[in-house]
């Protein structure tokens, strides 16, 4: 006798679907979430953060690519280092050798 399943079962985007993430891209996200998991239990466990629905690949918690990388940086902890030179461009290290070159 088989067994019943209870509920629907999630849909698996296919290639074409905007939610579709390839093999090597769903091994990459297993991977930067058992290596969170390990560094936050090498730390003192702190508790699970809101982005960890979208690691876990739950599709509730993915956001589109444009939105993705809205000027804070996964690992950066959010500071733009770009931003000491916002008042004066010219003396930004790229811009000087840049300079240099030219």
């Amino acid at each position: 006798m088989k067994k019943k399943r209870n509920g629907k079962r999630k849909a698996i985007p296919q290639k074409g679907d905007p939610d579709y993430l390839s093999p090597t891209q769903l091994r990459n996200r297993r991977k930067r979430r058992a290596k969170q998991q390990k560094n936050r239990e090498k730390d003192g466990g702190i508790g699970p953060t809101s982005n960890d629905s979208a690691a876990d690949g739950n599709e509730s918690g993915r956001t589109s690519e444009g939105d993705k990388n809205n000027g804070e940086n996964d690992r950066g902890g959010g500071k733009d280092p770009s931003m000491k030179y916002i008042s004066d461009p010219a003396s930004a290290p790229t811009v000087r050798a840049a300079r240099a070159f030219f």
